[in-house]
């Protein structure tokens, strides 16, 4: 299943249309977000390659981590490494975008102790 076709998945399970569903994907840092014609376009497979913002918009507006909408099957360990770093990361200035980058770096920090703790529950799995 390519990215666009997750998309229109997870926003159909969720009840979502494609303006509904771009009405999510607004953030501090991009307070227009995405509309729902280019959704469109990504889920028919005329967006070949959205941009790592993009899948983070889509996958904030679907409430799912952006590693449910990118195939990290094929993806070098180093490479899916940073993606949950870059995760983090996106969470926190959306979700937090008053700290202080000292604050942030904490936050950071203690959602990683947790991930390490429960490295299993959150290791991507291998389709077999």
């Amino acid at each position: 299943m390519n990215f666009g076709e997750k998309v229109k998945l997870l926003r159909e399970k969720k009840g979502l249309s494609p303006e509904r569903l771009a009405m999510f994907t607004t953030s501090e840092k991009d307070p227009d977000g995405l509309t729902g014609g280019y959704i469109r376009k990504i889920e028919s497979g005329a967006v070949k390659s959205p941009t790592l913002d993009t899948a983070n918009a889509l996958a904030r507006g679907l409430g799912v981590p952006v590693s449910a909408l990118i195939d990290t099957e094929e993806l070098p360990d180093k490479i899916v490494k940073d993606m949950g770093s870059l995760a983090i990361k996106s969470f926190i200035e959306n979700e937090y975008p008053g700290l202080d980058n000292e604050e942030k770096e904490w936050v950071k920090r203690s959602i990683q102790m947790v991930r390490e703790r429960h490295k299993e529950k959150y290791q991507v799995e291998k389709r077999k």
